[in-house]
This record gives structure tokens, sequence and C-alpha cells, in this order.
């Protein structure tokens, strides 16, 4: 069975959701797009640090490799969402 990839993340870190309601301005997707490529660059760093030389650390580390990579991929989802809305959104004057 996979992990619970929203388990102990605030709700609306990872089920905010692709799909975004007709309410939403330009400026909160733009705060959320902001907010998402500062959790990728978060998750990228943490996976690019590699493995601990420890035994027992780098089974805890291998554990939350999958739900790190689902999470980033989630994201990357609600970018490209938001991406194709902003572009669909009137240009601010």
């Amino acid at each position: 069975m996979l992990p619970d990839v929203g388990a102990g993340i605030p709700r609306g870190a990872v089920d905010h959701g692709v799909a975004f309601g007709m309410n939403k301005t330009r400026d909160d997707l733009l705060a959320r797009r902001k907010e998402l490529i500062q959790r990728l660059d978060a998750i990228r760093a943490d996976l690019g640090r590699g493995l601990e030389a420890d035994a027992g650390e780098q089974a805890l580390q291998l554990e939350n490799l999958e739900v790190l990579q689902e999470i980033g991929r989630l994201a990357e989802t609600e970018l490209a969402s938001i991406d194709s809305e902003l572009a669909k959104l009137p240009r601010k004057s």
C-alpha cells in the first residue's frame, strides 16, 4: 500500500486541487504559483542532498523519497494548471 501523500501536510498543500474556481483572481493564482515554485525548489534541494552515511537515516530517507516525489509531481501538475489559467486571463494594464 502506498503512503497517504496528504498525511501530515496542511490541507491545501496537496489537495488544493488542480481545478481552480472561477473566483480565483490573477493575484491569487500568482501567489499560489509562487508558493508552488518555492515548494518545488525545497523538494529538489532535499532530493539533491543524497543519502546520509547512517543506515538508519538512509532507510528513513528512502521511505520519504516516494512521498516527496509524489508531492513534487502534484505540485508540478498544479503549477501547469495555474499557468494555463493565467494564460486565459486578460492581462492587467
